[in-house]
């Protein structure tokens, strides 16, 4: 029980719904469903279309047979491999006798397993994206970026609370990937004004009912008594519950502000909503952090020393991210300006790396998500 990450994760405080295993089963069917369609469009603009819709670095190509970019494709092979790792090392740390287990931690194996195979769709879809890069498939590599951060969102929740069903989550996702490629379709052409009120409307609901429901365990409807509860609920609060206000504001203000800058900047709309939702991630991931510190729960120095070196990677790897080597919202002509030569080994360009360094730093920090209530803290802490 004393060893690093060797205490069984499954508390028998509390008890998940039966249902938390269709996390990573729904994914495994989404994701194979997901990849077919994905890859036969790919492999229809590359051959059938010799290629001219395809973005790549024409500076730094590799080959291989009748794979083009194999560079840019087989850099993505670590978030397949360190998303096998995961599930192992999950796997290995969840095989304990759950009657023996006093840890007032929720850790429960499977949505670990959800993050895991999530990472390793994410280096299968960027692989069949990056045959042939392009606006019209760029959702390809994007998707389970999304899926990714929404469900490390839900797994840092679930420690300490009962999670939300399979099917809220997936159809909240869905919704959140076809509002990203209305945009990148152009179907939002002309219509800019109604696709951001759109929008707003959208973050508005989430502002009320996601978060609240997030941080304050009840369900919230779009009826009066709902809106009755809530009031209820907020003028009655307790010196406990003021950090969870703290985080409901922060995240909220940070989000309804990066709306108001998205309606001036008009910024590539993909990017800026994934950016908000990684923000709000770190953001709820920082908040639980704390509340760690601020109930004596105890934190083992290895995890201070993972935060500090992940922090390093994910620096560098977006970095790398910014050293652009094409863009697909440019005309081609223009876009091979940015074309640059191979910077590692001869063979892979700024973009492999920073493929390489943010497979690490998501290994690493799925890693720490999972290991970091692995000491028993005096008292059950709900927050």
């Amino acid at each position: 029980m004393d060893d690093y990450g060797s205490f069984s994760s499954i508390s028998c405080y509390f008890k998940q719904p039966a249902n938390i295993n269709y996390y990573w089963k729904f994914l495994l069917i989404i994701g194979s469903y997901y990849v077919l369609p994905s890859l036969q469009f790919v492999l229809y603009q590359s051959q059938e279309l010799n290629n001219s819709t395809c973005y790549y670095n024409n500076r730094c190509k590799h080959d291989f047979y009748f794979i083009p970019a194999f560079n840019n494709i087989v850099s993505n092979i670590f978030y397949v491999i360190f998303g096998l790792i995961f599930i192992i090392i999950v796997r290995l740390n969840s095989k304990h006798d759950i009657d023996s287990v006093d840890f007032p931690i929720n850790n429960n194996p499977a949505l670990y397993y959800t993050l895991g195979i999530a990472l390793i769709f994410e280096g299968i879809c960027s692989g069949i994206f990056h045959i042939c890069p392009s606006i019209l498939n760029f959702q390809f590599d994007t998707t389970f970026m999304f899926l990714g951060t929404i469900l490390t969102f839900i797994t840092i929740y679930q420690k300490r609370h009962m999670a939300p069903t399979p099917i809220k989550i997936y159809s909240f996702s869905a919704l959140l990937i076809l509002i990203n490629t209305i945009p990148l379709s152009g179907l939002s052409n002309g219509f800019e004004i109604w696709f951001w009120g759109g929008i707003f409307l959208l973050i508005v609901y989430l502002m009320i009912f996601g978060s609240i429901y997030l941080y304050y365990d009840q369900d919230y409807d779009l009826e009066s008594v709902s809106f009755k509860q809530l009031y209820y609920k907020l003028t009655k609060i307790n010196k406990k519950d003021i950090p969870k206000l703290i985080l409901i504001i922060a995240i909220n203000t940070f989000t309804l502000g990066m709306y108001i800058f998205a309606t001036i900047t008009k910024p590539n709309f993909t990017d800026w909503l994934l950016g908000v939702c990684i923000i709000n991630l770190i953001i709820y991931f920082l908040y639980y952090f704390m509340q760690k510190i601020k109930n004596n729960e105890p934190i083992n120095k290895i995890i201070y020393v993972w935060i500090v070196i992940d922090i390093i990677i994910m620096s560098l790897s977006i970095l790398f991210f910014f050293k652009s080597v094409t863009d697909k919202f440019l005309p081609m002509d223009e876009s091979n300006l940015l074309n640059k030569p191979c910077v590692l080994f001869n063979y892979f360009d700024y973009h492999d790396i920073w493929h390489i360094l943010s497979a690490i730093g998501l290994f690493i920090f799925m890693n720490i998500i999972y290991f970091l209530d692995y000491k028993k803290p005096k008292n059950l802490i709900i927050f």
